[in-house]
């Protein structure tokens, strides 16, 4: 952050500026001792002074940002007309659950746990398909960084669901957030004030983000069939939005749209309709070689970084297409593994993603030479009651 371009003084070196112009200007006074006339004008126009440099820099610090912290920076928002600060955000990960086929898995009603402790809810209902297994979309019930826990750390339901056996999260949990820093809150309010984005996407998505902080990005997914615009919502955590959500977003985002954007009278040709972008889910199986003094949970947490990296970059794309041999060379070069097993790589052809849709690594399982599950964070196996084989069909099964 930038210095003030105030120099804050002290009450003696104020007062000391006073008396040295004073005698400067003056031939009458030659001596101001402390406890004399001139001496108590010159504290009391010190004591002023030093209340002027306050206000002074109160004042600096509620209209330039880069000047500002803490409430003085919520306050430089809302004179700049900015969002206020974000809140924290809960985070979201696919759970693969293992249980008999025709359970049901309810929001608000089962609750999943972490090793450490932090609990999940389903964003919606879920039944369990016929293989007798399934990935279930859950989302925290605390919010902050804290919730994103790594893979293969979410163990337990509550309550007892007959039929339910295992429950495992293959993928860190991603999104959650903590209440904005002053650093980024300051970086957005600089940016925050750009008129010619104000009738653009760009401008509409910085409207959307402070009406909704789940919000992350707005994409343009073509016209109905009824002639109605059609916006697709992104989330930073990769959840949906309620139908709630959407409708409060909707009436938000009316006042901000063009008019010919907007129904026309007694006609609803014209108009807009607000969506939860589609994703596309990505499962990920390998056979690798790994090297012994490298730590297992380093080698796991590194390869799904890279791959969600991968996959993050493939958005900026109206067409993607997931190649698996990018994946490949992904796996291949993650420091800790020296060697992939090609024959029994997932993905093993090319995967495209229809427009408007974003790939996600929903499923992921790190296998040794053999096949076998490699350990998790706690040196014990996993028990997601996988199958022995690994050359399985996820999309095949499930999409």
């Amino acid at each position: 952050m930038n210095k003030l371009p105030i120099s804050p003084s002290s009450l003696q070196e104020r007062k000391a500026k006073f008396l040295e112009t004073l005698l400067n200007h003056s031939d009458k006074v030659s001596k101001v001792s402390d406890h004399s006339v001139l001496g108590g004008i010159a504290y009391g126009v010190a004591s002023l002074a030093g209340k002027a440099e306050k206000d002074i820099a109160i004042a600096v610090g509620q209209i330039y940002p880069q000047f500002s912290s803490g409430d003085n920076l919520d306050l430089v928002a809302e004179n700049f007309g900015i969002s206020p600060r974000m809140e924290g955000s809960p985070s979201t990960l696919w759970a693969r659950v293992v249980g008999q086929p025709g359970i049901q898995y309810l929001p608000n009603v089962h609750t999943f746990y972490s090793s450490s402790g932090i609990s999940f809810t389903p964003d919606k209902p879920f039944t369990m398909p016929s293989q007798g297994f399934g990935y279930l979309s859950l989302r925290s019930v605390v919010f902050g960084s804290s919730a994103n826990i790594p893979p293969l750390t979410l163990t337990s339901l509550s309550p007892t669901l007959q039929g339910h056996q295992y429950v495992t999260n293959e993928v860190g949990a991603v999104g959650g957030r903590d209440v904005e820093r002053d650093e980024d809150f300051r970086k957005r309010i600089q940016q925050g004030a750009n008129l010619l984005s104000r009738n653009t996407v760009s401008g509409l998505e910085q409207y959307c983000i402070s009406v909704n902080p789940l919000v992350s990005k707005i994409v343009h997914c073509g016209v109905n069939d009824n002639g109605k615009t059609v916006l697709g919502i992104v989330t930073i955590n990769g959840t949906t939005l309620s139908t709630e959500e959407l409708s409060f977003l909707s009436l938000k985002v009316k006042d901000r749209m063009a008019f010919t954007d907007l129904p026309s009278l007694g006609s609803s040709i014209k108009g807009f309709e607000l969506v939860n972008v589609p994703l596309y889910p990505i499962d990920v199986s390998l056979r690798v070689k790994v090297d012994t003094t490298e730590s297992i949970d380093n080698i796991r947490l590194n390869l799904m970084f890279n791959i969600q990296n991968y996959l993050l970059k493939l958005r900026e794309k109206n067409y993607i297409t997931v190649e698996w041999d990018d994946l490949l060379v992904i796996a291949k070069r993650t420091n800790g593994i020296s060697y992939v097993s090609d024959q029994y790589f997932y993905p093993h052809s090319d995967i495209n993603i229809p427009k408007n849709t974003f790939p996600i690594l929903r499923g992921f399982r790190l296998l040794n030479l053999e096949g076998g599950l490699i350990v998790d964070f706690s040196g014990n196996l996993v028990p997601s009651f996988y199958p022995q084989q690994v050359d399985f069909q996820y999309q095949t099964q499930l999409i």
